[in-house]
């Protein structure tokens, strides 16, 4: 058995780069961030789309319009994508993200779930770390790759583990209130982002 390393964003979008040009298209920087934040980590997914793209597109350039009609989206990506914009305080990106969910999943109380588990994971991540488990036991407790593991822990060492229970007790609170129908979903979530 042969240990393999996920790959970090820069080799992951070096990869996607060559494998497209091996098929004969090429790709825009912008363009190939884009197909990035759409596929994620899932390297199988992401050589699927790109022999998808690069028929389309035989000697010729990938756009952002092609990446938009074609691939889709994973959602669970953008739902990290978003706790990492909340963590770096990122409103712009927050909302950007947020606004990306909200339009593509018309329902609020999913795209909370998601926020949740996200939350959750970073959490566990830290307790777990800080109690000297690897990153591949921590993946596999948490069913994530281990590369991931790794963005979680980078982006979780800027809080602390209060911090985090904190964020865990507001997502409780406002779940509460939209159960209730003490808040409107939409604007109890877009609150409890902007403020975090």
């Amino acid at each position: 058995i042969i240990d393999v390393k996920d790959l970090d964003d820069v080799e992951t979008k070096a990869w996607i780069k060559r494998n497209i040009e091996l098929m004969g298209s090429s790709i825009g920087d912008e363009a190939l961030n884009l197909l990035v934040d759409f596929l994620g980590d899932d390297l199988l997914r992401a050589e699927k789309e790109i022999e998808k793209l690069a028929t389309l597109r035989k000697n010729d350039r990938i756009t952002e319009k092609d990446i938009k009609e074609l691939v889709a989206r994973n959602y669970d990506n953008d739902a990290f994508l978003l706790i990492r914009a909340v963590i770096s305080k990122n409103h712009a990106k927050v909302l950007e993200y947020y606004n990306n969910l909200a339009s593509n999943i018309n329902n609020t109380s999913f795209i909370l779930n998601m926020i949740s588990k996200n939350i959750s994971d970073l959490y566990i991540a830290i307790k777990l770390d800080n109690a000297g488990y690897s990153q591949k036991d921590i993946g596999n407790i948490l069913k994530v790759k281990p590369g991931r593991v790794y963005y979680m822990l980078k982006e979780a060492k800027e809080l602390s583990v209060n911090t985090l229970e904190n964020y865990i007790n507001e997502i409780v609170k406002l779940d509460y209130r939209v159960k209730n129908g003490l808040i409107d979903k939409n604007f109890g979530l877009e609150m409890f982002l902007l403020k975090l």
